[in-house]
C-alpha cells in the first residue's frame, strides 16, 4: 500500500481538478494515471474521479471530426466553457473502498475483474489512509509466487 494519495474535496470544480490531475502528472513524472478520491466534510471517501472520465466530459458533444479539425487555441476555448463543472457531479460515487486488513485475494480479484487500477484503503471511519495501486498488487503475487516456489523446493 501507498500512503502517498491525494484528497481532494468534492466541492471543487472542474478547472481546479485539471490543474491538481496535470500537476500530479508532471510531478510524479510517471505514465501512470491516478484518480482522484474524493473527500466529504468529515473526510471520508465521497467519490472517485477518473482522468479519463475529466477527459471525457470536457470534449463531450464534440465530434472526433471535429476535433481534429481544431487547432490547439480553439480547443482550449471550447473546452474551458466546461470548467466551472462541480466534479461532484461527475465522480463514481459509489467507488468501492477496502480496509487495511483486506486480503490479498479480494484486492487482486476486485482490481481485474472491474479493471481498477488504484483502489483506495479506508480507515474505520470511512477516511482514505493509502492505496493500492497494480504495481502494489504485482510486487505482492511477485512475493507470495516465491514464497510458493521456496516451499515446493523444500518439499521431500
Amino acid at each position: 500500500m501507498t500512503r502517498h494519495c491525494i484528497r481532494f474535496g468534492q466541492e471543487h470544480q472542474l478547472r481546479e481538478a485539471v490543474w491538481l490531475m496535470s500537476e500530479m502528472s508532471r510531478r510524479r513524472k510517471t505514465s501512470e494515471a491516478q484518480p482522484l478520491f474524493l473527500q466529504n466534510r468529515e473526510g471520508k471517501l465521497a467519490g472517485e474521479l477518473s482522468m479519463w472520465r475529466l477527459l471525457r466530459e470536457m470534449v463531450e458533444g464534440k465530434a472526433a471530426e471535429e476535433l481534429c479539425r481544431t487547432d490547439d487555441a480553439e480547443l482550449a476555448r471550447r473546452m474551458s466553457g466546461r470548467f466551472h463543472t462541480p466534479i461532484s457531479d461527475l465522480a463514481q460515487r459509489d467507488a468501492p473502498s477496502f480496509a487495511m486488513e483486506t486480503p490479498l485475494s479480494v484486492l487482486l480479484r476486485r482490481s481485474v475483474v472491474e479493471d481498477r487500477r488504484v483502489l483506495p484503503i479506508c480507515d474505520e471511519g470511512g477516511r482514505i489512509v493509502g492505496l493500492v495501486t497494480e504495481s502494489d498488487l504485482l510486487i505482492a503475487v511477485g512475493k507470495i509466487l516465491r514464497v510458493a516456489a521456496v516451499e515446493r523446493e523444500r518439499m521431500p
